[in-house]
């Protein structure tokens, strides 16, 4: 049973379950006389008169066989298990106990934010949030993705103080205008300055922040990191984020890293969502200007703050605000319940291991899920989450109660030489951050495609310094209108410009990988927009099997992924979450050996769609097999009435006579 909306939020699971065994009518007016959900005003009244009690009694007869039959249906709905590693470390979690007020090395509430309770429930201001959806791929090929991001338009465009999908620059350039691109999201689009392309998740995330507290940081009070498939409960999370001190940096989520613990000595929130507060945003952004973007870091590992292509954004970011001295909040509730919850609900059970008032959900792959959730978590005013949710303690994630699992004093692990806050306390650090009560300047970094505006005095110029609350114009390349950028204590805030930048730069073919043949010798030149062919010799193959695909040059850079690899035979194993067809447990394809595979949904009867006929039984979608990188589709599977995952892919490289 999903959570009912009270008058005082979402009820726990003990409420819900009372009210899902008595009469629907009833137990609701009792509790909340003006019912929007319900579309009326107030509940019928109820005499002795027998015909109004036989209608009463039908009422509670068909809610009830309509909450079973809403258990069974979500309860068969599944998804795929987590990894090994991922539920060790949720479970030593789940042993640890919540820290309180009080506890040694706990950064608790001030005495006014824990003594005014009371105070704070009435009238209080709801704090501004600004979410941020990372998107690694632009245009959105994926069906699926693009209905997800319009869903989250539609949902939080008029809940949060600003919505951007944050998404890399060359991408969105190349893709403009793209069919695959909704117009409705280009409003909300926030691109990147990115070495590479799309996948490279950590370069668009740690920039992302960078221009997150470059253009917003006085836009809101709590800013959120999160995935496609997460949904964020804005009004607990605003209700949450008021009872905490603004003058204190807070790192919220969902605390992982237990089970690298003795190894790595970072806890790290999971990636589906996470949330920064307004101070440790800024101290953020000072760590990561001072990430030096000539160092390619590839061999440093997941866990250092430093430019490096991949994925491992959210142990990155972790290890970043480690170094200022942040580190994972206790999000829990005081019975040890999370709040930020990595899956959607499907079933009742699920719920007995979640905070009455949850902060966000992952897992969430349709629009559908989307709308579900949105009608049980988003629909009631901020001040009701703000009364019923339970304060939250404002100390740091402390592991106790596990004797291998040693932490001193200041959250750190003593046997490993990873401090918090050593980058604070270092030379590379600005001095004035080492003063609590100092105000820092301003070093201008004019981002790219921006220009000290075209005036005889105030202009921005690119390695200058401003004071606190200093002002300087700054423009478009080639622009005349000037707006104004301010130093707001270390952070040039810059306005909100999109400026488009002219692409005359020319390209310079690169050192041939081995096995791969380019149509131009290396060192030759590719002009703007021009495509350099690329082949492989006999034996191997480019991603996703093909022979020779072509490769524009874009701002000087020819993004050419991972050249030729062996090829041979790909023995795929798929399977769905409700049944399962003869086949699915080993498709054959002729690939490359570096190829990924993903279960993907076009729109029924496009371009896309090799079999066109899921229209006929009511289905928005064909979910196909294909090769994740190149987009090259392996087996038509079936409409998507039912998720499916790949389960298994093995590969055979003796298995080659067709590529040699």
């Amino acid at each position: 049973v999903l959570p009912v909306k009270g008058a005082r939020g979402n009820l726990g699971h003990e409420d819900a379950v009372a009210l899902a065994q008595s009469s629907p009518v009833m137990s609701y007016r009792s509790r909340n006389k003006k019912d929007r959900r319900f579309g009326r005003t107030s509940g019928p009244s109820f005499s002795a008169s027998p015909s109004i009690w036989a209608v009463g009694a039908v009422f509670s007869a068909v809610g009830l066989i309509a909450i079973i039959l809403l258990w069974f249906f979500l309860s068969l709905d599944g998804d795929s298990s987590s990894s090994s590693s991922a539920a060790m470390d949720q479970m030593l979690i789940n042993r640890i106990p919540v820290s309180f007020h009080g506890e040694k090395g706990g950064s608790s509430l001030s005495t006014k934010a824990a003594t005014t309770t009371a105070v704070r429930r009435q009238g209080k201001k709801q704090p501004l949030i600004m979410l941020m959806v990372l998107v690694p791929e632009w245009p959105m090929r994926k069906n699926r993705d693009r209905q997800l991001a319009s869903e989250l338009v539609r949902i939080y465009s008029n809940k949060v103080s600003l919505l951007r999908f944050v998404v890399s620059a060359k991408d969105y350039q190349r893709g403009s205008g793209s069919e695959e691109t909704p117009e409705e999201l280009d409003p909300y689009v926030m691109p990147v300055q990115t070495r590479t392309g799309h996948y490279n998740t950590w370069d668009l995330s740690w920039r992302g922040w960078k221009k997150a507290a470059e253009l917003h940081l006085n836009s809101a009070e709590g800013f959120v990191m999160m995935h496609l498939s997460s949904l964020v409960v804005t009004t607990n999370l605003a209700a949450f984020l008021s009872y905490l001190d603004p003058e204190k940096p807070y790192f919220m989520g969902h605390v992982r890293g237990l089970n690298t613990w003795n190894s790595e000595g970072i806890l790290y929130n999971d990636k589906a969502a996470y949330m920064l507060n307004k101070r440790a945003l800024r101290l953020l952004y000072f760590r990561l200007t001072a990430i030096r973007e000539d160092v390619d870091g590839s061999g440093g590992g997941e866990y250092v703050c430093q430019n490096a292509p991949g994925e491992f954004e959210e142990k990155r970011i972790a290890a970043c605000l480690k170094d200022v001295g942040v580190i994972p909040m206790e999000t829990r509730d005081k019975e040890g319940r999370q709040r930020f919850i990595l899956s959607r609900p499907r079933n009742r059970d699920e719920f007995k291991n979640c905070s009455p008032y949850p902060l966000s959900f992952g897992q969430i792959y349709n629009v559908q899920d989307y709308q579900t959730m949105e009608y049980y978590t988003l629909k009631q005013p901020y001040m009701d989450a703000h009364i019923g949710i339970e304060a939250p303690t404002g100390v740091a994630f402390r592991i106790s109660g596990q004797a291998h699992l040693s932490m001193d004093e200041h959250g750190d692990n003593p046997n490993l030489d990873k401090k918090t806050g050593a980058w604070l306390h270092s030379t590379a650090a600005p001095k004035c951050l080492k003063n609590s009560f100092q105000r820092c300047p301003c070093t201008v970094r004019l981002p790219k495609g921006l220009e000290g505006g075209d005036v005889s005095s105030g202009m921005c110029t690119d390695g200058g310094s401003l004071g606190d609350g200093e002002s300087c114009l700054v423009s478009c390349a080639g622009g005349r209108s000037a707006s104004k950028a301010t130093c707001n204590d270390g952070v040039l805030v810059f306005p909100p410009l999109k400026c488009e930048i002219q692409d005359q730069q020319i390209c310079t073919v690169p050192q041939l990988p081995p096995h791969t043949i380019y149509s131009k010798k290396p060192g030759d030149y590719v002009a703007s927009k021009e495509k350099l062919t690329v082949t492989c010799e006999k034996g191997f193959r480019l991603t996703g099997g093909k022979e020779q695909q072509s490769f524009a040059c874009f701002q000087g850079e020819l993004s050419l992924g991972s050249g030729c690899q062996r090829c041979g035979k790909w023995t795929i194993k798929v399977k769905g979450a409700r049944y399962q067809l003869k086949g699915w447990d080993k498709i054959k394809f002729n690939g490359a050996k570096t190829d990924n595979f993903e279960v993907n949904g076009v729109t029924t009867g496009s371009k896309e769609d090799p079999v066109k006929n899921c229209q006929e039984f009511g289905h928005p979608e064909q979910l196909l097999l294909q090769e994740k990188l190149s987009q090259t589709t392996v087996l038509a599977l079936s409409c998507s009435n039912q998720e499916i995952f790949v389960d298994e892919a093995v590969f055979d490289e003796t298995d080659n006579a067709w590529c040699s």
